[in-house]
């Protein structure tokens, strides 16, 4: 096994450059997730590691090799794509004893390692059929039992559960996570399902417009976003963000959103008056505000219902305010109607500051 580097990785089409400069630690074994919109260089980048795609400048390192001028079948590699692209002629154990037959493994191993592999992915009783008689969810686990058979250095996936219908890439997501713990092989996978990359990576390294905005394990992601793309990006329902004017007020510091004012933090008022901003954004997830239907004494503002989405486990409310619409996530038991007002509070440390001007987090 071996982890993956990448130096300073630029991939340009034409005038277009879709990889800026990217540079990135994979630690051997470990499962990375590349998530980002469509377009932000994602998948180019993953071409770029398997090698169907050239680099026009940094490094890509499997373990300690530059592998920029290595064929992709040099590098060690094995990739599950989107489409499975299985040989629809063959049979699912010809499919997946191909890239062995192809390394001209002697019969007898072929056999052991494909039986095994099958076995793991619980596709035994499928081996003599064709990829015609399977369905979406046996097909990829075929696409994937091809890709493990190799025991490769890295697994790289684009976007394989895309495919799948919702329930079925639950259950295949689980399924993903057992293998990553079983063969711990580092694995790099690419999606823009933000449910995929919190639920089974070690660390998640979010993209847009081509460069690495943020690096870290999913809760540090979530809890801790770099800057307000990240923080609207990982979340659903994402962030409330609102713009706010920053006043002094004696020796700390007031928010104004134009909807409410808040006070902030003594530990905080630093880090704002560092930063040197008199706008900033302020974030809050939608689960972190507490909603009563009656006036509290710590109610922080008071808001118009004009949604109420139930979801049985929780129930979403959209809060019309002077400054658009808020979205807060409250038990699946709340009730209430639309029209109604709601009082509204949260507390200090569940709160995010942003740069208007950057985006980049303040708090």
């Amino acid at each position: 096994m071996s982890g993956v580097t990448l130096e300073n990785l630029v991939k340009k089409y034409g005038s277009v450059q879709a990889v800026k400069g990217v540079s990135l630690e994979i630690e051997d074994g470990s499962f990375v997730v590349l998530l980002g919109p469509s377009g932000c260089g994602k998948t180019t980048t993953l071409r770029c590691i398997a090698g169907l795609e050239v680099p026009d400048s940094g490094d890509i390192k499997i373990g300690e090799v530059r592998v920029n001028d290595m064929q992709p079948k040099d590098r060690d590699i094995a990739m599950v794509f989107q489409n499975y692209a299985l040989y629809p002629h063959m049979t699912v154990y010809n499919n997946i004893a191909f890239p062995l037959k192809m390394r001209k493994v002697p019969n007898n191993e072929v056999k052991l390692r494909v039986q095994k592999v099958a076995e793991l992915l619980n596709i035994a009783e499928l081996l003599p059929r064709k990829p015609g008689q399977l369905s979406g969810g046996q097909q990829q686990r075929v696409a994937l039992a091809r890709a493990i058979v190799r025991q490769p250095k890295v697994f790289l996936m684009d976007e394989p559960l895309s495919n799948l219908d919702a329930r079925l890439r639950l259950y295949t997501r689980a399924e993903l996570k057992r293998l990553k713990q079983e063969l711990k092989i580092t694995t790099i996978f690419v999606t823009h399902d933000q449910a995929e990359a919190m639920s089974m990576a070690d660390k998640i390294a979010v993209m847009n417009a081509g460069e690495l905005v943020q690096y870290a394990e999913p809760y540090v992601i979530y809890s801790k976003p770099a800057s307000t793309f990240v923080a609207s990006f990982i979340g659903s329902p994402p962030m409330n963000l609102m713009k706010a004017a920053v006043s002094s007020v004696g020796d700390g510091l007031s928010i104004d959103t134009g909807s409410f004012k808040y006070e902030v933090p003594g530990e905080d008022v630093k880090a704002i008056k560092d930063a040197g901003v008199t706008e900033v954004t302020l974030g809050i997830r939608p689960e972190d505000l507490i909603l009563s239907t009656k006036q509290t004494p710590d109610a922080i503002f008071d808001a118009e219902v004009y949604v109420v989405e139930p979801l049985g486990a929780s129930t979403v409310v959209d809060l019309k305010m002077k400054d658009g619409l808020y979205k807060a996530v409250a038990s699946g038991t709340f009730r209430v109607d639309v029209g109604s007002r709601v009082w509204v509070t949260f507390a200090p440390e569940h709160i995010h500051v942003f740069n208007t001007a950057s985006g980049a987090a303040i708090i």
